[in-house]
C-alpha cells in the first residue's frame, strides 16, 4: 500500500512546476509553488492534533485508507476534468496530496507503534520496511513520470496515479491490519 501510495504521488509531484512556469513565468510559478508548500505545511502543523484524534476516533486503517482516497480521487478529478491552461486544479491537488501524505505517516506510524510497541526491535524493522517502501515507491514514480512527456498533456499522468493510489486502497484495506481496540 505504502508503495503504490508514493509512487502515485511521485508520478505527478514534478509535473506542476514546468507546467505552472509555462503559463505564469518562472517568478510567479516560484512563488505560488512556495506558498503552496508553506501553506500545506502551516495545516499540517495547526491540524496535526486534529488529525491525531480523529486517528484515534475513526481508527488508523480508516484514516490511512482515506488519505490514499483523496489522492485517488483529487488526481482523477485533475486528470478528468482540468483544462491544460488552468492552475488551480494542479495546485489545489499539490496542497491535498502534502496533506493526505502527513496523514498517511501518522496513521501508519501510529499502526506500527500499535502492532510492535512491546518489541522495539521488530518496530524498528518495520519503520525501516516502510520507509524502503517509500524510497522505492518515489524513485519509481519520478521515474515513471519521465515517460509522461510534457506534450502528451497532463491527463494520462493524473490518471495513471489516480490508478496507483486506488490499487494502494486495495492494498491497505486487503493487507493492513485494524489495531484499535
Amino acid at each position: 500500500g505504502a508503495f503504490c501510495f508514493i509512487t502515485a504521488l511521485s508520478l505527478v509531484s514534478l509535473y506542476p512546476a514546468p507546467h505552472l512556469v509555462k503559463i505564469l513565468g518562472e517568478n510567479r510559478a516560484t512563488s505560488l509553488l512556495a506558498t503552496v508548500a508553506s501553506a500545506s505545511a502551516l495545516t499540517e502543523i495547526v491540524s496535526s492534533s486534529l488529525i491525531a484524534a480523529l486517528v484515534d476516533a475513526l481508527g488508523r486503517k480508516p484514516v490511512l485508507i482515506g488519505a490514499a482516497c483523496v489522492v485517488a480521487l483529487s488526481n482523477a478529478l485533475v486528470g478528468l476534468f482540468a483544462s491544460h491552461e488552468g492552475v488551480l486544479p494542479f495546485v489545489a491537488a499539490k496542497f491535498t496530496a502534502s496533506i493526505a501524505v502527513g496523514v498517511f505517516f501518522l496513521s501508519s506510524g501510529a499502526i506500527l507503534a500499535d502492532l510492535y510497541r512491546s518489541t522495539p526491535k521488530k518496530l524498528a524493522a518495520s519503520n525501516g520496511l516502510l520507509f524502503a517502501l517509500v524510497n522505492a515507491g518515489f524513485g519509481v514514480g519520478v521515474g515513471l513520470s519521465g515517460v509522461f512527456k510534457e506534450g502528451l498533456g497532463h491527463r494520462l499522468p493524473y490518471l495513471a496515479s489516480s490508478l496507483i493510489a486506488l490499487g494502494g486502497v486495495l492494498a491497505l484495506a486487503l493487507g493492513v491490519p485494524e489495531t484499535m481496540a
